[in-house]
């Protein structure tokens, strides 16, 4: 909503901001700009990229594409069916490990 969220959140401005940041990145040299809202991370498909986000860069870099999507994925933390949050059947995340070999439970967002 270019006009604001329910609350007033002014989208458009946000929005904006982020194109003329990419542009200026763009100018300056970048060969590529990825963006992300603050509570969502870029998580290249393990299978197709064993080594990661440098490796999906680097092939978007070498790609004739000027952009690629993304698909968006909800990465769950599952409580027992009764949803008991002290009863988790996945224990909490260990940051010195891939989040994806922790977390078994996805749902995919809608576009």
């Amino acid at each position: 909503n270019l006009y604001g969220d329910k609350a007033g959140f002014p989208m458009g401005f946000f929005t904006s901001q982020a194109d003329l940041m990419q542009r200026r990145l763009l100018r300056l040299g970048y060969k590529c700009v990825l963006l992300s809202d603050v509570d969502e991370m870029i998580v290249p498909d393990p299978v197709m990229y064993p080594k990661g986000l440098k490796q999906y860069l680097k092939e978007f870099e070498n790609s004739t594409n000027i952009f690629w999507r993304a698909n968006g994925f909800i990465i769950a933390h599952v409580s027992t069916p009764d949803g008991n949050e002290n009863a988790n059947l996945e224990p909490p995340l260990d940051w010195s490990k891939s989040v994806l070999s922790q977390r078994h439970y996805m749902a995919s967002q809608p576009k």
